[in-house]
Order: structure tokens, then C-alpha cells, then sequence
């Protein structure tokens, strides 16, 4: 009966041990989960011929007032393959566009400015659907750049009242991963490939009272 008894109480506590894993591994997943739900990615214009020839089979709703206005896709592959979208965009017009589940959704404004010109994904109001912020700028006469964002959850896009007259401005992440609007430098090579480099931040995008807000930056 001895035996028994060291054997009954080795198996219990290779069973507590086995549980206490178990819970172990659980909370490390649901906190890498948590994490990566957390997490605000930014990116700019990442010019390539990358699925164009379907897009444009699949998008017939624009019409360009130009002779040569070519589509590129500006999507780094690296975010299609972990969000499963990609932005388009017209490299003269810069008529700029959104295809994700078999839909195109166009992204702010365009005439007379640059169109989009960076971005950021997150799920800022944590109901396990991204949103993909952008800026873009757009006027005639008048320059502005603006920031909007497109819900995957509704499949709407959201343009916030926030306006910053005659420059442009870049989305980036502060050393707290607070998303922000920053004052940018442009390195215009096309208006496919823009390089942004972000100077004084203007405002942050945050969740709070149960919406979206862009919060401008006091003196």
C-alpha cells in the first residue's frame, strides 16, 4: 500500500505541474494575442505592378481626365499578406483606392493635392476588426492634408475634422506606441513614391469616450 500511495501522490503532482503549464502557456498566448491586437503598424506608398491587372478587371468606376495616369499598387507586401487588403493608386490623377473582401472603397480626396500618402493599421477600439488610417491632402488653390481612417468592422471610412493648411503631414508612433499626426518632410519622387519623414507631431489619434478622436497637440 506504500507503493500506491508515493505513486498516487508522484501522479497528482505531475497533474498540478501539467495544469500549471497549461495555464502558463494559455495566459502567454492570450498575452502575445493581446499584444499583437494592440499593435499600431505604419507604412507609406510602397509602389509595385502587384495585383494591378486584377484591380482594375475588377474596378471599372473610375474615370481619369487624363491621357497617361497609371495604376500602381502601394501596399507593402508584407501588410496584404498579414491584413489581406490592398490601396491603389494613380500615379497622375492620384486617384487612390482601398480593395479588401472583394470591394473598392475610394480613400479621401484627391484633386489638386497628392492623394494618400501614409498610413497605419490598428484596432485602436479593440473589437478584433482593423482600421486603416490615412493621410492625404487635396486643393485647388489651397493645399491641405487631412486624416481619415476605414473601419474593416462597418466597411466605412471616416474623415475626422482636422485640417492642416499649406503642408503635409505623416502618420508614426511615438516610443509609447501612441498613434500620432506629425508635420512631415516630402521626398516626392512620383506621386507613387513619396518619402515622408515625420518632424513635429500636430496631434494623436486615440480611443476614447467610446469613439475615435484626433487630439490636437497643446503649447
Amino acid at each position: 500500500k506504500e507503493p500506491d500511495m508515493r505513486n498516487l501522490v508522484l501522479n497528482t503532482f505531475l497533474t498540478l505541474i501539467g495544469t500549471v503549464a497549461a495555464l502558463t502557456l494559455s495566459s502567454c498566448q492570450q498575452t502575445e494575442q493581446t499584444a499583437a491586437q494592440n499593435e499600431t503598424v505604419v507604412f507609406q506608398l510602397t509602389p509595385s505592378t502587384a495585383g494591378v491587372g486584377e484591380f482594375l478587371r475588377q474596378f471599372k468606376g473610375y474615370e481619369t481626365t487624363y491621357d497617361q495616369d497609371i495604376c500602381y499598387n502601394i501596399t507593402p507586401k508584407d501588410i496584404t499578406d498579414r491584413y489581406d487588403f490592398c490601396i491603389f493608386k494613380y500615379d497622375t490623377s492620384c486617384g487612390s483606392f482601398l480593395s479588401y473582401d472583394k470591394e473598392v472603397y475610394p480613400l479621401g480626396i484627391w484633386f489638386g493635392g497628392y492623394g494618400v500618402t501614409s498610413f497605419a493599421v490598428s484596432d485602436l477600439n479593440q473589437d478584433g476588426y482593423f482600421e486603416l488610417f490615412f493621410t492625404y491632402s487635396w486643393g485647388s488653390g489651397a493645399h491641405r492634408s487631412l486624416v481619415g481612417y476605414f473601419d474593416s468592422a462597418t466597411k466605412e471610412t471616416v474623415l475626422p475634422d482636422f485640417i492642416y493648411w499649406g503642408n503635409d503631414m505623416v502618420l508614426n508612433t511615438d516610443s509609447n506606441g501612441v498613434l500620432g499626426i506629425y508635420h512631415a518632410d516630402c521626398d516626392i519622387e512620383s506621386f507613387v513614391d513619396i518619402e515622408m519623414e515625420a518632424k513635429d507631431r500636430l496631434a494623436s489619434i486615440v480611443w476614447e469616450s467610446q469613439e475615435i478622436s484626433v487630439v490636437e497637440e497643446t503649447e
